[in-house]
């Protein structure tokens, strides 16, 4: 019997990880990247394609609930909010979804095409680690001295100092 959501949306329950674009990245990179590595990746503009986002916004609450009903522990959100992993913690870790931040250096945000690059030398990566784990992952991505770089926290999002390792992405 197939599962709807409180959206009315049907819900295919998955085993493979689901990556899901947050509305602060352009959906066209969902429908790229997804044709280039063949892995699932959606963005909420596909997701919520009747809804009206400019008057009725999807709430961040709606994607991380979303992600665990549809993917429980391989759902991935990939957002550049990097505020969210305080404000939205504790919903994270209760569905058990991995999160994928876009980071920018303090005081500065990421053009399109910096998000574009980051993620399509990264999203191989995050898939594979999604994948491989038995539990939540959260990663950042941000340039180097215009290089990617991935960290992988090793802790919680609750942790005072957040202790984040570098993931080799060769």
């Amino acid at each position: 019997m197939p599962l709807l959501g409180n959206e009315g949306f049907l819900l295919q329950p998955t085993l493979e990880p689901v990556l899901l674009l947050d509305d602060d990245i352009s959906y066209r990179f969902a429908t790229a990247l997804s044709s280039a590595t063949g892995n699932d990746i959606r963005s909420v503009r596909s997701v919520w394609e009747d809804r009206d986002r400019l008057f009725n916004p999807v709430q961040d609450e709606e994607i991380i609930r979303y992600l665990g009903e549809v993917a429980r522990e391989k759902g991935v959100w990939i957002t550049a909010d990097w505020d969210s992993r305080n404000v939205h913690a504790k919903l994270i870790m209760a569905e058990q979804i991995s999160v994928l931040w876009l980071h920018a250096p303090r005081g500065k945000a990421l053009r399109g095409v910096q998000e574009l690059q980051l993620l399509s030398l990264v999203v191989e990566k995050v898939y594979e680690l999604v994948a491989g784990s038995r539990s939540p992952v959260y990663l950042r991505v941000y340039f180097n001295v215009r290089r990617p770089h991935l960290d992988r926290l090793v802790g919680t999002l609750y942790d005072s100092k957040l202790n984040w390792r570098t993931v080799p992405l060769t």
